[in-house]
């Protein structure tokens, strides 16, 4: 084997190499750009239901007390019903 032709191998080689390196380079790129986004995205959706919690608590709250005064405006309805007839 002449030197000459080596040294061509080990340029074409080298040269995939960077190549494959280059292409690896960017699809890592596009992996923590995708990673960016997704955590974005969770940090938000987390915020939303957060917030469908708070809102969820508050209602069942106020359901409840509009049952109990409900409850007790029945129940003075016929007290007052039967005191008086």
């Amino acid at each position: 084997m002449s030197g000459s032709w080596r040294h061509s191998v080990l340029l074409f080689r080298l040269s995939n190499l960077t190549q494959v390196n280059t292409l690896l380079r960017e699809q890592l790129d596009q992996a923590h750009s995708a990673n960016r986004q997704l955590t974005d995205d969770l940090r938000h959706r987390t915020t939303e239901l957060q917030q469908l919690r708070e809102e969820l608590t508050k209602k069942t709250i106020d359901w409840k007390e509009e049952e109990r005064v409900s409850s007790l405006i029945i129940c003075l309805y016929y007290i007052l019903y039967y005191y008086f007839c």
